[in-house]
């Protein structure tokens, strides 16, 4: 925590695995039960994907987020050259199964959205974030030095989406 220079470090999570910082555990298909304006940064790792109800969880970040705040999402890209490839051969992307079923153990945790970058970007804007970076990261099956150099000339179909968004100051 000296590191970034904070003296409170805060997780959620719907399972709570013995990490060492203080850690709350529910479901954020349910929204987030933490007051108005008590962050400035949250990081949402490979969250997105497992919600169904992302207008929610976006507009649940935008309210614990404290005025001039930032938010870190990555996910899953849609748009991927892999996911493209998945479909032009009539095939399901992996990405996003086709039943929670099907997939028996992984079904808990299979993936309910996954979305294109320009559709994320278009998301958060839409809930009154401002969007400050957007990067793409893996190409498949790219060695991943490859993959940053190819990232570089087309982050719009990489395997994983990272934006950084802030909330304006009121």
């Amino acid at each position: 925590m000296e590191k970034i220079g904070t003296g409170k470090v805060e997780g959620i999570d719907i399972d709570v695995l013995g990490f060492p910082y203080i850690f709350h555990q529910f479901d954020l298909s349910d929204g987030i039960p933490i007051e108005e304006e008590s962050f400035d940064i949250i990081l949402a790792s490979h969250v997105l994907e497992h919600l169904v109800t992302i207008d929610l969880f976006v507009k649940e970040i935008f309210r614990v987020l404290k005025p001039g705040g930032y938010a870190v999402i990555s996910t899953d890209n849609l748009a991927s050259w892999h996911n493209i490839l998945y479909l032009l051969l009539g095939k399901q992307p992996e990405t996003l199964p086709v039943s929670d079923e099907l997939f028996g153990p992984y079904s808990r945790n299979a993936h309910k959205r996954v979305s294109t970058m320009k559709s994320l970007i278009k998301l958060f804007k839409y809930h009154g974030f401002t969007i400050e970076k957007v990067l793409g990261s893996g190409f498949y099956p790219l060695p991943i030095s490859l993959a940053r150099l190819v990232c570089k000339l087309d982050k719009f179909h990489s395997v994983h989406t990272t934006i950084k968004v802030r909330k304006d100051k009121s």
